[in-house]
């Protein structure tokens, strides 16, 4: 090995130690002035949490495209913002842009710094030398207020569960989904619900949606609503029954009212659909906003 070799390899490795030593004392300096150092917390329980506040005006829209990891989105909470749970920080960017916050799976922007209106910004290197040991269970939970202005998810996972609760938005739902469950539960209006799922099962309850559109290769529907919104229903069932508020149908069921509320559409592969309409006292849908169009559109 050349002289110069070695003498880089040596100034190489003060620096590695250098950085190792002064990274340990800022850390220490930081939680004795309680000053934040990392963009990620880890919690007493293990959780590695990135915490991202954001203006329920200035975004309308997410587009969230990653592998394995569960999307949770609640309403009605009282600030909006983001939880990134358990990603280290190479695994994942996340940024607003043109009034659409993304979050995904992409190695370069992570790296580059965070995209926001059209500028690049860099938190050090502090973030990608962490090494603590995390739970493994990715997880991205999403809080909106009730008078936010998000109209529209665009979701696309490959492996993981998606759940949608309390959420009294107008909004636009379109899942693209390999492996996992859709759970959308005490969520009364929506105006699009879209999804394309390869195994798995959707479960829809208690809401009213204007359009519905689910299609499943090996997995079960189960859908329920107030009575009082009348539906059109076209639904398909290659390999498995269709039951109407008890009635049992096979391979294809459909109802077409002068007036309806909504139109329900789903085709499943082999697998079951359950649909009920129940007493339970209908929510009147929010009257449309500027914040809360009609339609959107992706309807």
């Amino acid at each position: 090995m050349k002289k110069t070799s070695i003498v880089f390899l040596v100034i190489s490795v003060l620096l590695i130690v250098s950085g190792i030593l002064i990274k340990g004392q800022g850390e220490k300096m930081a939680e004795k002035e309680n000053i934040k150092l990392f963009r990620q917390e880890l919690t007493d329980e293990g959780d590695l949490i990135e915490t991202i506040e954001f203006s329920g005006e200035d975004v309308n829209k997410f587009f969230i495209e990653l592998e394995e990891t569960e999307v949770n989105i609640f309403g009605n909470s009282d600030k909006n913002y983001i939880e990134i749970i358990n990603f280290s920080t190479l695994e994942y960017s996340a940024y607003p842009n043109n009034h659409t916050f993304n979050i995904k799976s992409d190695l370069i922007s992570s790296l580059t710094g965070r995209a926001e209106g059209g500028k690049f910004s860099f938190n050090g290197v502090r973030d990608y030398v962490r090494f603590e040991e995390h739970n493994p269970d990715k997880r991205i939970n999403i809080y909106l207020t009730s008078d936010c202005s998000v109209k529209s998810f665009t979701l696309n996972i490959t492996n993981g569960n998606i759940n949608i609760t309390d959420v009294d938005l107008l909004c636009d739902y379109n899942i693209n989904l390999d492996t996992g469950d859709i759970k959308c539960s005490e969520t009364p209006t929506a105006s699009l619900f879209m999804c394309t799922l390869k195994n798995g099962n959707v479960a829809i309850n208690e809401c009213f949606i204007k359009r519905t559109d689910i299609k499943i290769e090996n997995g079960n529907i189960t859908f329920s609503t107030p009575s009082a919104y009348v539906y059109d229903y076209t639904v398909e069932a290659e390999a498995g029954k269709i039951v109407y508020n008890g009635e049992t149908h096979q391979g294809t069921f459909s109802i077409y009212n002068e007036e309806c509320n909504g139109d329900f559409n789903a085709h499943v592969g082999v697998g079951s659909v359950d649909i009920k309409t129940t007493d339970t006292q209908p929510v009147v849908p929010s009257t449309p906003t500027e914040n809360q169009p009609e339609e959107t559109e992706n309807a």
